[in-house]
């Protein structure tokens, strides 16, 4: 059986968000049954789906700081999860640090906790 170290990393993960931050209401969101957020940093590039739609643009990653930048997204409209996409792109556009723990990535702006997501795909095998 195959074993996987605890630690993900933030460019090799696919990442799927647990809750994310409604900065207007201050609540706490979690994804809609139906349409999950992921998001896949690979370089300088981000993609992922923020619910309903599709996203992609440019980032920058260092040690514990992220930036998020030339964000662009589909236009579809969905009956539900509107709330966590909203949110969710929100997110990029105010994000400037990360922690990661395990399969655990939090961003942040400053010290507020904005969104958290958990890693789907890429922690390294262990023979």
């Amino acid at each position: 059986m195959k074993q996987y170290e605890k630690q993900a990393s933030i460019e090799t993960a696919e990442w799927s968000l647990i809750s994310v931050k409604n900065v207007v209401s201050d609540k706490e969101l979690v994804p809609t049954d139906g349409f999950p957020v992921t998001m896949k940093i690979v370089g300088d590039k981000v993609s992922g789906v923020s619910g309903c739609n599709n996203y992609n643009g440019m980032v920058t990653v260092d040690k514990k700081t992220i930036k998020f930048e030339r964000m662009i997204s589909t236009k579809k409209y969905c009956m539900q999860g509107m709330d966590v996409e909203n949110a969710v792109l929100k997110v990029f556009a105010s994000a400037d640090g990360y922690e990661l723990e395990a399969d655990r990535l939090t961003l942040k702006h400053g010290s507020e906790v904005l969104a958290t997501f958990e890693a789907l795909s890429g922690k390294k095998q262990v023979e």
